[in-house]
């Protein structure tokens, strides 16, 4: 069961939430076992036995209970959940109960976090001659997370064991990670390669990293697709570059908001403008980035522009930062008020002097936050008065309330040759709740960035793989370019995994696809981890009811009707057609499915949606919804007699076997009961294959004859095959 306010999962029969102590006397959100990619981090406080020695039991508890109790609410300012406390340490999970597109980053910078706030807490604690410490393993792997034991919410898997093995074999005060963590967070970390890890409970040694540092939250950084070369973006690249002439030709200040997918080039297009705008005279380009965490996230973006303005670097102490602050305002702000923009940038930026008087007002209250926005567009408009300024803030849809209401008042008070970009999902486009808060940006125009047509992300393939018109192989095209789906990050990620576990390898001239993996298709077992993140986040953005349709919707297929989802749904609990009928508005609404136009089918928006959709379920669950799909295929006689005379519609029979059978081989594997209802599939398919094998027998098909007559044995399907377990 999930807290209906935070989120959290409950202890069953609990009459609190024990994260945020609201009274659970309402219903609840069943918690479902569910399959989870996740980033699992464990804690663990070293040589804690020798400082505890000679210590009074009641000072232990103090000091670990403060040391815990800080490294929790880390995690949880992180967007992490806490699974358990280990008695000197913790384990924590990002992605479950709740994923986000970028959980492996929240993990790493709550490790350094973590390891930080250690060093600060036990600076002055000591016993027994020994200084504790901390050692953080992490590591990112498929999961299966969901009540246990029916008393707590958990996660279990190899990704959890060799978490904690990377946690033992850690130096103190080190953060070590597995490879998959390491590799999603190149872009927002440093890592050093350790030597192979041979871990207690592995067979095979394990390759690690260390983590040598975070890059500046204000760093430039590539966006999702970035390596890949910048096609079929002729005409949103003009109209920026058109923009951003006209607020240096005079014109005044300008906005454009750029939306889109994740993925899809929005962060690419700006990092192009940044490089065009690099050319002209004098011009400065400022980044900053809306964070969905952390301290301080309201004024995280402009406190990032202006550190980049200022020449503020992580490196600098408080003093230097506030002599650069000082130094760029006397420069570049007229004399009159330059002191008190120079101190409340200084106190945006967290640099006050530590014996500047109290503000009048709180932070954040009115007066307090206007003077604040005033010192911020007095810096801005002065920087823009004798040459170009570009103002990019990323991530818009993860700003707060605050962060807009001052985006927007800063907009009014920009003067000069200013250009300010915003970037952000389709979400920061609706209008549903009242007027659209952009429309308050100065002289704003909307860019929806769509994905590329079919001919562009061609080229794209063509150019990442460094080959010429015509000389791309069939078999690559058709298998990479709809699933890519004019996404470049989708195409890049897809590009990436391929050549890694050797799928896709070069040829002389010519890149060439390995044999088929078995399952009639080149793919590995697993998406590319970014794409599972993106989408996985999606997904879990929705409501119980919604996402319970959307799973079932993927066990149907690529397309589905209505009578298809109500069928299934009737074995996972969302089979009322209400239900289901307000669940696909939701979907369609949030982009996940599409009407297949004239007909009564829908379909998903893109394939890999449907493959992370499905790779959500439970296998036992897979299996009692594809075994209610293969029954709603043939309709109410389903599993009737081989040779029933009531006519069978080839096309149903092909639908009816194919899930049969996947229901039945995963009732095998996962040793169902004999009672389960997934074993009602078996005597469905089998009927189906045998009518399929008739038919082909009259039409002297000896080869679908032979297949048909083949599976039922291979797979467990004969009627009189007992289930295993």
């Amino acid at each position: 069961m999930t807290c209906p306010a935070c989120g959290s999962p409950t202890v069953p029969g609990a009459r609190f939430c024990f994260a945020c102590g609201l009274p659970l006397t309402g219903p609840t959100v069943d918690a479902a076992t569910e399959r989870r990619v996740v980033t699992v981090v464990f804690g663990d406080l070293s040589d804690f036995t020798s400082w505890a020695e000679d210590l009074d039991p009641e000072r232990v508890g103090v000091v670990t209970d403060r040391v815990l109790a800080q490294l929790a609410q880390v995690v949880v300012d992180f967007g992490g959940h806490v699974d358990k406390f280990t008695g000197d340490g913790l384990m924590a999970v990002f992605g479950a109960p709740t994923a986000h597109e970028d959980d492996p980053e929240r993990a790493v910078r709550a490790a350094s976090r973590m390891q930080a706030v250690v060093r600060r807490l036990v600076e002055q604690e000591s016993g027994g001659g020994t200084r504790l410490g901390l050692r953080v393993g992490l590591n990112t792997g498929e999961v299966v997370a969901g009540i246990q034991a029916h008393l707590s919410y958990t996660v279990i898997g190899d990704a959890v064991n060799t978490a904690a093995r990377l946690s033992d074999a850690a130096g103190v005060g080190a953060v070590y990670a597995g490879r998959d963590t390491a590799l999603a967070t190149m872009t927002v970390a440093s890592w050093r390669a350790l030597p192979l890890l041979r871990l207690k409970g592995k067979r095979q040694p394990v390759p690690a990293y260390e983590l040598v540092g975070l890059r500046p939250a204000q760093a430039s950084r590539l966006g999702l697709g970035d390596e890949a070369p910048l096609i079929g973006r002729e005409a949103e690249f003009g109209m920026l570059v058109g923009r951003l002439l006209e607020a240096v030709d005079g014109a005044g200040a300008r906005s454009v908001l750029l939306a889109g997918d994740a993925g899809v080039g929005k962060t690419r297009l700006a990092q192009e403008l940044s490089r065009f705008a690099g050319e002209l005279p004098g011009a400065r380009v400022l980044w900053g980035r809306c964070a969905p965490y952390g301290e301080g996230r309201d004024l995280a973006a402009v406190a990032d522009m202006v550190r980049t303005a200022c020449g503020v670097v992580p490196q600098d102490d408080a003093e230097t930062a506030r002599e650069r602050v000082e130094r760029t305002v006397a420069r570049y702000v007229p004399a009159v008020g330059s002191g008190p923009v120079a101190e409340r940038l200084s106190a945006l930026i967290g640099v006050s002097e530590p014996s500047a008087p109290a503000p009048a007002s709180a932070p954040g209250a009115p007066e307090g936050s206007a003077r604040m926005r005033q010192a911020v567009a007095a810096l801005f408009s002065a920087l823009a008065a004798s040459a170009p300024l570009v103002l990019v803030v990323d991530d818009v849809h993860w700003a707060s309330s605050t962060m807009l209401a001052g985006l927007l008042d800063v907009g009014r008070q920009l003067r000069g040759q200013v250009l300010l970009l915003v970037l952000g999902r389709p979400e920061v486009l609706d209008d549903s709740s009242g007027p659209a808060w952009w429309r308050g940006l100065p002289e704003p125009e909307v860019l929806v960035v769509a994905p590329l047509d079919p001919s562009a992300t061609e080229r794209l393939l063509r150019a990442c793989l460094d080959v010429p018109a015509g000389g791309l192989d069939d078999r690559v095209r058709d298998a990479l370019l709809p699933r890519a789906q004019g996404n470049p990050f989708f195409l890049a990620e897809l590009l990436h995994l391929l050549v890694d576990r050797g799928i896709l390898r070069r040829d002389g001239e010519r890149w060439l696809l390995e044999e088929e993996q078995g399952d009639g298709h080149p793919w590995p077992a697993e998406l590319p981890a970014g794409v599972h993140a993106v989408l996985a986040a999606r997904i879990d953005g929705l409501d119980g009811a919604a996402k319970g349709v959307l799973r079932d919707a993927s066990v149907l297929g690529l397309t589905l009707r209505l009578d298809g989802l109500e069928a299934v749904g009737r074995a996972s609990g969302h089979g009322d057609p209400d239900v289901v009928g307000r669940a696909v508005a939701a979907l369609v609404d949030r982009r996940l499915l599409e009407p297949v136009p004239d007909t009564d089918r829908l379909r998903f928006t893109h394939p890999m949606v449907r493959d992370v959709a499905y790779a959500g379920l439970a296998k036992a669950e897979r299996a009692r919804r594809h075994a209610a799909a293969a029954e709603h295929a043939l309709g109410p006689s389903a599993g009737g007699p081989v040779g029933s005379p009531a006519p069978r519609v080839s096309e149903a029979d092909l639908v009816a076997a194919a899930h049969g059978e996947r229901a039945v081989r995963l009732a095998r594997e996962m040793r169902l009961s004999p009672a389960d209802p997934a074993w009602r599939a078996r005597g469905v398919a089998y009927a189906a294959l045998a009518r399929l094998g008739q038919e082909a027998l009259g039409r002297d098909d000896a080869g679908t004859t032979m297949i048909c007559t083949h599976v039922p044995n291979e797979s467990g399907l004969g009627v009189h095959s007992p289930p295993d377990g």
